[in-house]
């Protein structure tokens, strides 16, 4: 009867010791060590193959426990490409907002465009290349009276808006000669031609006209140089569409205009 006992315990003694084993790995199990202290003398000689076999199943659990943190971070980068492919529509949409824009750009001009003033038509028989006979009247400046010969040329300048004209009277033994350039333009606010010009002794002018008048324009002003500051009447009178010719005259001391010269100019 002790050998059929005694075999009992044998074949019982591996399925305790795997139990206590698998009681002292889990919190829970601990309070269940003292259950089976009693057995120790019995089983002392048992045990030590017994835990070979345990070992293989509680470590077997362990490694699908490591699975599910690998297959979660496949899952994210499967999302990165869905808010990257989103990117590039908003990206399409975004000319959208320039070519809003762009359709209203062309309302915007609110000024009309500059254009020149109708106004300059008035010089039209003064423009274009021209050869000029001129007489120069006796005074104590000029000296006695005696002819000359001159150029004139007028051409629209600075797009347009003003007039740009040369006029020189050539040299000569009774004749000291004058080289004079200078802008003819309309003053929008005054309503009236203005001038401008300047001559190789120094001088300069500045004048106005009201516009053509019949078939003369006269321009009066003042001349300023070395022999200081006087008025003066300059009248421009179109004979043709191929012939012109222009007066001047300064104002004397008393206040008169005094003919200086005459001159005759033709295409």
């Amino acid at each position: 009867m002790t050998r059929t006992w005694l075999n009992r315990l044998l074949l019982i003694a591996p399925f305790v010791t795997s139990a206590a084993l698998a009681q002292a790995q889990t919190p829970a199990a601990a309070p269940a060590a003292p259950a089976t202290a009693p057995a120790k003398p019995a089983t002392a000689p048992a045990a030590k193959p017994a835990p070979a076999k345990p070992e293989p199943m509680m470590a077997a659990p362990a490694a699908p426990a490591m699975v599910p943190p690998v297959t979660k971070p496949a899952v994210a980068p499967m999302a990165a490409p869905a808010k990257s492919a989103a990117a590039p529509a908003g990206a399409t949409k975004a000319p959208a907002a320039p070519a809003a824009a762009s359709a209203k750009a062309p309302a915007a001009p609110a000024m009309p465009a500059l254009k020149p003033a109708p106004e300059l038509d008035q010089l039209k028989f003064l423009m274009g290349r021209w050869r000029c006979d001129g007489k120069q009247f006796g005074s104590p400046v000029f000296g006695p009276e005696h002819t000359f010969k001159a150029t004139a040329e007028n051409k629209p300048a600075v797009d347009n808006f003003w007039d740009q004209y040369t006029y020189e009277e050539k040299k000569s033994k009774d004749h000291h000669g004058v080289k004079v350039s200078g802008f003819w333009g309309w003053d929008q606010g005054a309503k009236k031609l203005v001038r401008v010009g300047a001559s190789n002794a120094g001088d300069w002018d500045v004048g106005s006209a009201p516009g053509l008048e019949g078939d003369k324009i006269v321009w009066t002003g003042d001349f300023s140089g070395s022999a200081g500051r006087m008025g003066y009447r300059h009248t421009f009178t179109k004979k043709s569409d191929k012939e012109w010719s222009h007066t001047l005259e300064i104002k004397d001391p008393s206040g008169k205009f005094v003919p200086v010269s005459e001159v005759d100019c033709k295409r």
